[in-house]
């Protein structure tokens, strides 16, 4: 059974431990914005994320952060999905500068 995490779970993962530099995730549509957050925030140790994103937010991430660098390096249809959502799918890859 699968089960959607709360933005105060989101918050209790620490992103500036040693071994937090490669992130491959699809998180959920709804809380990939607060995991974003955390990802790109000052102190993370960010290396590279690869993650599935809703394309809209993808777009929004384009030049918010100057320490990092997005490239789309996929687009998925809705029919990748079972079900299917309602918006349209992206794989950006995030790296730092």
């Amino acid at each position: 059974m699968s089960r959607r995490r709360s933005r105060r779970e989101w918050g209790r993962h620490r992103l500036t431990e040693p071994w937090a530099r490669r992130v491959v995730a699809n998180p959920p549509y709804v809380g990939a914005g607060d995991l974003l957050d955390r990802l790109l925030a000052p102190g993370s140790r960010l290396v590279q994320a690869d993650l599935v994103l809703q394309h809209q937010l993808a777009r929004r991430l384009v030049g918010r952060s100057r320490r990092h660098r997005l490239e789309v390096v996929a687009r998925l249809p809705r029919s990748a999905f079972v079900p299917p959502p309602r918006v349209d799918s992206v794989v950006p890859r995030i790296r730092r500068r």
